[in-house]
């Protein structure tokens, strides 16, 4: 892994960044002696129990993490508490949740009543295609946008085992 981080920050080698930002226990493991090459903060996100993907040496890859890293974001109390528990600093963590519920959110065009050049909605998604990444949701705003007349688009890139069934929600939708 942490080869395949060199290759991929060989083009990145005179950016200036202000933090380093990375998910999944794993990637941030492999990508932590950058942290003191770049000189920023270094934090790494948890969505749920991937940090078993290092098996019996979880323990020691995940305590060098949480001692050099500056900040771990959990996506909810239980990830949280599981941080915890295997030795992060509870002041480290921040819990900022994966779902927002739509109950009290209500679209506000910005610049002027549009988005975007010409007043067009225009969003790229990447990721695996698996109905848990909650593609459906991101589709069914689209359609719920230009339903009340705003032109939106979502371009939606990847691939995965559920690719048949995203795509039959695009149809539908």
């Amino acid at each position: 892994l942490r080869f395949r981080a060199l290759h991929a920050l060989r083009d990145f080698s005179r950016e200036r960044f202000d933090i380093l930002h990375c998910h999944y226990a794993s990637i941030g493991w492999a990508f932590l002696p950058y942290r003191d090459v770049f000189r920023v903060p270094f934090v790494t996100s948890f969505h749920g129990d991937h940090y078993k993907s290092f098996g019996k040496s979880a323990s020691t890859h995940l305590r060098v993490l949480f001692q050099r890293g500056d900040a771990f974001i959990a996506n909810g109390r239980f990830i949280a508490g599981e941080l915890q528990r295997l030795g992060c600093p509870q002041e480290k963590i921040s819990i900022i949740p994966a779902v927002v519920s739509d109950e009290s959110v209500e679209f506000h065009p910005r610049n002027g009543g549009t988005l975007g050049r010409d007043g067009h909605i225009n969003i790229l998604c990447v990721a695996r295609l698996r109905v848990s990444k909650g593609l459906h949701v991101a589709m069914e705003a689209v359609a719920r946008l230009r339903a009340a007349g705003h032109r939106a688009t979502l371009t939606i890139i990847g691939d995965g085992i559920e690719r048949h069934v995203i795509e039959s929600d695009a149809v539908r939708l």
